[in-house]
C-alpha cells in the first residue's frame, strides 16, 4: 500500500507541474525571476533504471536460483531556478522505498550546498550510480563504506585546479524514519584530483576518504546489525579510463572500537582491470577482498565479467565468480540485463 501511495503522489505531482502556466497567475509576467512553470524541462527531468537478471550455482551456500529484479527506480530532478534544484530517486522493490530525496544550492560558481538524504561523498564504488557500476554487483568493497546517509554536504573544486572536495556531517545511521540512533554525528570527507586528459572519452579520478562517526546501533553489513561504539574509515580509490583500457582500484581501511568488546580493524579492497574491444563488447577482470577481522566469513573472490552494450541506454552483464580456493560447485553465474535513462540534468550521484 505504501508503494502504491508513493507512486500516486509521484504522478500527480508530474501532472501538476506539467499543467499549462496559464492556470498559475503572475503578478509579475515580465519577472526575470525564472518561472517552475514557464521552464518545465528545466524544472524537472524523469529517469527510470529497470535491471533483471538471474543467479545461478551448482550447489547453493544459501539462497536459491532464479530470476529476480535487482533494481526498479524512478528519478526526478531538476533545477527551480539558476541556482537551486533537486533529486529524488524511490526504488519499487526492496527497502526503503525513498532512496534520495536531495535539494542543492549553488553558493557561488562551482561550490554548492546539498541537504537531505544522499550517498555520503565516500567511496567511488558507492557513488557511481547504479546504472554505470562495472560487474553486476558493486563490489564487496563498499561493506565498510557509510552509503546514503541523512545530512548535509558542502561541494565544489579549488579554482583553477583539478582538485574536488566533499565535507559532509550526517546522522550516521543511514536514512531512518526514527532519526539519529543518538546525539552524535557522522563526519564525512573526500578530496579527489581529476586532471583532464587528452581525448573526449579519456578520464582519471584518484581521491582520499575519510569518515568518523560514534554510533549507538548501526547496520553495517558484514559486521554488526547494530554496532555501538567508535567507527573511523580511511579510504583511497582510483579510475582511469584511457582509450579502450580501464583500471580501477579502491581500498578500505577501518579502526572500531565497539562498547564492551576488544576493538578490531576490517578491512576491503578491489583491483579491476578491463579493455573494450568495440563498441559493443568489454572484458572486465576482478580480484576482491572484505576481511571484517571478525567472526564473519572472510570473502575473496576472482570475477570475470562480460558486458554486452546494446546502445547508450540498455546492456547485458555476465559475471563468472570464482571463489579463492573454490570448488566448481561454489563458483557463480550473474546475469543482469538492465535500461538506464538518466533524463536531462540528473546528473547526481545515484
Amino acid at each position: 500500500m505504501k508503494k502504491t501511495n508513493l507512486l500516486a503522489a509521484v504522478i500527480l505531482f508530474i501532472v501538476i507541474i506539467f499543467q499549462p502556466s496559464e492556470l498559475y497567475p503572475q503578478n509579475d509576467k515580465d519577472s526575470t525571476q525564472k518561472s517552475i512553470f514557464d521552464n518545465v524541462y528545466d524544472a524537472i527531468s524523469l529517469g527510470v533504471v529497470v535491471r533483471f537478471g538471474s543467479e545461478l550455482q551448482s550447489e547453493r551456500i544459501s539462497g536459491n536460483n532464479g530470476f529476480e529484479f535487482r533494481a526498479v527506480r524512478l528519478r526526478v530532478g531538476g533545477e527551480i531556478s539558476e541556482d537551486a534544484g533537486y533529486f529524488i530517486q524511490t526504488s519499487f522493490i526492496g527497502s526503503p522505498i525513498l532512496l534520495d530525496a536531495r535539494i542543492y544550492f549553488q553558493l557561488s560558481p562551482g561550490q554548492f550546498l546539498d541537504a537531505g538524504v544522499f550517498k555520503a561523498p565516500f567511496s567511488r564504488e558507492v557513488l557511481i550510480s547504479t546504472s554505470d557500476i562495472d560487474f553486476v554487483d558493486r563490489s564487496v568493497v563498499t561493506r565498510l563504506a557509510p552509503n546514503r546517509q541523512l545530512g548535509v554536504q558542502f561541494r565544489g573544486n579549488l579554482p583553477g585546479t583539478a582538485i574536488n572536495f566533499n565535507a559532509g556531517v550526517f546522522n550516521g545511521n543511514r536514512f531512518s524514519n526514527e532519526g539519529n540512533d543518538n546525539n552524535k554525528m557522522m563526519y564525512v570527507s573526500r578530496v579527489s584530483y581529476t586532471p583532464k586528459l587528452p581525448g573526449n572519452k579519456n578520464s582519471f579520478e584518484i581521491a582520499l576518504n575519510f569518515a568518523y562517526s560514534e554510533d549507538k546501533s548501526v547496520d553495517i553489513p558484514g559486521i554488526s546489525n547494530s554496532f555501538e561504539g567508535k567507527r573511523i574509515l580511511f579510504g583511497s580509490d582510483t579510475r582511469l579510463v584511457f582509450n579502450n583500457f580501464l583500471f580501477t582500484a579502491e581500498m578500505i581501511f577501518g579502526n572500531f572500537e565497539p562498547v564492551g568488546n576488544s576493538n578490531f580493524k576490517p578491512k576491503s579492497y578491489q583491483v579491476t582491470a578491463g579493455y573494450k574491444f568495440n563498441e559493443k563488447i568489454e572484458v572486465l577482470i576482478r580480484k576482491q577482498e572484505f576481511n571484517s577481522d571478525t567472526f564473519s566469513p572472510w570473502i575473496n573472490q576472482n570475477i570475470l565479467g562480460v558486458n554486452y552494450i546494446i546502445n547508450d541506454y540498455s546492456q547485458i552483464q555476465f559475471n563468472y565468480v570464482v571463489p579463492e580456493n573454490s570448488q566448481f560447485d561454489e563458483h557463480l553465474l550473474l546475469l543482469n540485463a538492465q535500461i538506464a535513462f538518466k533524463g536531462k540534468d540528473l546528473f547526481i550521484v545515484d
